[in-house]
């Protein structure tokens, strides 16, 4: 057989191969970005196997069928206890939108604490990093403890793993903003990066009377205001595809975490580094 019939014969094959799709669906290698489609993303699941206490229309926070209700007569109840799944790593400030709260024994606004964390291995009632790790001065400058709490009044919260929340009786919603309500009490953390976040109605006794562990907690929606750069699939210059998936979504994550740092003209490059 002649050189010329040879490379003739495979040249269907080739074209199968290399040739842009006549089709007029995206290309595969989208499904690989994981970039959200707008700055406001919304929670995948509610984890059934991790709510506890009484809390009604758990699922409610990520199908909007209805507003979720956490309620708890009395401190020494079950604190009721919902876990959100974003479903990936997102990074940016929470926001919580209450429908309103009921005040309950205790003086105070109905708590909300918050913690936050990349793994359910690691999620407890207190996040497993917070920017008051890294508390600089003498005293260090501490805003939470782990845990952002709000007291349905005023959003804020506190120098721990988790954050704190004094629910407000009306509606508003409440944006996770770095700093305290209440002179140092009631704080929240601010920017998080994240996949789960806890949510439970309960009050840390060092932000009293501003918050109460006990009462009733109206919420309507969560979701995350994504403060990374937004690189969907039309700001792409270029990409990367190839016959193992695993190393096409690899390449396809590098190119959206570097999409923030510069033009990423490495994705055209025949050996993407």
């Amino acid at each position: 057989m002649h050189a010329g019939s040879f490379v003739s014969s495979l040249w269907p094959a080739a074209c199968i191969l290399a040739c842009p799709s006549s089709a007029q669906e995206p290309p595969s290698w989208q499904q690989y970005v994981r970039a959200p489609d707008s700055t406001i993303v919304r929670p995948a699941t509610v984890l059934s196997s991790y709510t506890q206490g009484n809390i009604d229309n758990a699922d409610g926070l990520v199908t909007g069928a209805a507003t979720t209700v956490l309620t708890r007569a009395s401190s020494s109840d079950e604190t009721p206890t919902l876990v959100v799944d974003f479903g990936q790593n997102v990074v940016g400030q929470l926001l919580l939108e209450f429908a309103g709260s009921t005040n309950g024994s205790s003086q105070g606004f109905p708590g909300i604490r918050l913690a936050f964390s990349e793994a359910l291995e690691y999620l407890t009632d207190r996040s497993d990093y917070t920017r008051s790790d890294r508390a600089q001065g003498d005293p260090p400058q501490l805003v939470t403890t782990g845990t952002d709490q709000e007291i349905r009044e005023l959003a804020l919260t506190r120098p721990t793993y988790a954050i704190q929340v004094a629910v407000q009786n009306s509606p508003y919603t409440w944006e996770d903003q770095w700093g305290c309500e209440y002179g140092s009490r009631v704080c929240s953390d601010g920017l998080h990066a994240f996949r789960y976040v806890r949510i439970s109605l309960d009050a840390l006794t060092t932000d009293a009377p501003y918050t109460s562990a006990d009462g009733q907690v109206q919420i309507a929606s969560v979701g995350l205001r994504w403060v990374g750069y937004l690189g969907t699939p039309d700001t792409f210059t270029g990409w990367f595809e190839c016959s193992d998936a695993n190393l096409t979504q690899w390449c396809s994550c590098c190119t959206t975490a570097r999409s923030g740092t510069g033009t990423r003209t490495w994705a055209t490059s025949p050996s993407p580094r």
